[in-house]
């Protein structure tokens, strides 16, 4: 039950440490409107709620009319607006925008992209995701340095290595991180 998990959570972790903040994400598929259903229980105190979101996420070509793949067929098809208005409706929908409307601190704990199978668009997506962060006053932690657990080679460019901030050098910046660091200098002079 929540409130044996709320007692596990007091006793255990706040006894270690009692003004450490505690990222929860939620449960199934790492949403946090799970905070949201009856019965659950949500803390102010030193918690930070999270979202995963990645730009790649869905197929613009499949027909199932779910916020994620319209999302992916609005940015294929260049109709930008549309893509980020529906991002921001997938935010509410999995309860993101709602825990931040209700007052509890949020945070983007993984985004990223793939540039390699979002090609024509992955940038301009990205871009929007960072712009609805910045809009919203919310933090954002990129997906990897490197490559995934299960990294999948570009076939355009041997030895890369996609969704990852940094070239297989392990020290020059990808396609993503260059985008990933303009961003950041461009929240700073704002």
């Amino acid at each position: 039950s929540s409130s044996a998990a709320s007692d596990v959570y007091k006793r255990q972790v706040r006894a270690i440490a009692p003004n450490l903040p505690i990222v929860a994400e939620g449960i199934p598929d790492w949403h946090p409107g799970f905070f949201l259903a009856p019965g659950k229980s949500l803390n102010r105190i030193n918690v930070i709620y999270a979202l995963h979101y990645y730009a790649w996420c869905r197929d613009p070509s499949i027909s199932d009319g779910r916020t994620e793949t319209l999302i992916a067929r609005a940015y294929a098809q260049k109709r930008y607006a549309d893509g980020k208005k529906l991002m921001v409706q997938y935010f509410y929908q999995v309860g993101f925008f709602k825990l931040q409307d209700k007052g509890y601190p949020i945070l983007f704990t993984e985004i990223g992209t793939d540039p390699y199978l979002q090609e024509g668009y992955w940038s301009r997506w990205m871009l929007d995701l960072y712009d609805i962060a910045k809009e919203r006053n919310i933090g954002y932690l990129q997906h990897d340095f490197s490559h995934t657990l299960c990294p999948i080679p570009d076939p355009n460019q041997a030895g890369r290595f996609i969704f990852g901030m940094l070239n297989k050098d392990l020290v020059s910046l990808s396609d993503v991180g260059r985008l990933w660091h303009d961003s950041l200098r461009s929240m700073r002079k704002a």
